[in-house]
């Protein structure tokens, strides 16, 4: 009991700092009849992608027991931040970048943004309603309503967005929901990049 206590006075006393972690989710799009139904989203080149060749990983060769993987993973946390599923130490938290682009922080720059970014909240997680149904990963921080893919050309053809206030997105950029699937025992990558 006394052990209990000291863990909850640490983290008390180390505040935001300390996140109990909620869910590890998987995460796909989807929009029926367009091009993004069913996407992989991938982390690469510090922001979010809706198919392209996967996401971009690395793993330094003196780190035993680092994985490789081809999926990309968040850390969903209680108080609606989030977070990459990687052993970095620092982590490395997802955020809104200024230009609304769902982005990643840089391995060893724990709590550095870009000014006007979005931090450390506005995630959502809605369970499935019924059996057969998916959960959903949502975006509400700073009145945003959701989710936006617009095309780019190159390898990465979809770049993901928030849906905020005052953005105007081109016509060519699509809404859409975010599936999220609680995932267990997954390989994690030492970094994204």
């Amino acid at each position: 009991m006394q052990l209990i206590a000291s863990v909850v006075t640490a983290a008390t006393l180390l505040g935001a700092s300390v996140q109990a972690q909620e869910l590890t989710l998987g995460l796909m799009s989807l929009r029926s009849v367009s091009p993004i139904h069913f996407g992989s989203i991938n982390a690469a080149n510090s922001k979010f992608w809706i198919w392209g060749p996967g996401p971009k990983t690395y793993c330094p060769p003196n780190v035993t027991g680092c994985q490789k993987t081809n999926s990309t993973l968040i850390d969903l946390y209680e108080n609606g931040a989030a977070g990459l599923y990687a052993n970095v130490p620092g982590g490395q938290d997802v955020f809104v970048a200024p230009d609304g682009s769902l982005s990643f922080t840089e391995p060893h720059t724990e709590g550095v943004f870009p000014p006007g970014s979005i931090v450390y909240s506005g995630f959502t997680y809605t369970p499935p309603a019924e059996p057969g149904t998916v959960a959903i990963l949502g975006f509400n921080g700073n009145g945003s309503t959701g989710f936006v893919a617009c095309p780019r050309s190159g390898a990465y053809p979809w770049q993901i967005y928030v849906d905020l206030p005052g953005k105007n997105y081109s016509s060519d950029c699509l809404g859409f929901d975010v599936a999220a699937a609680n995932v267990t025992n997954a390989p994690m990558p030492w970094e994204f990049i």
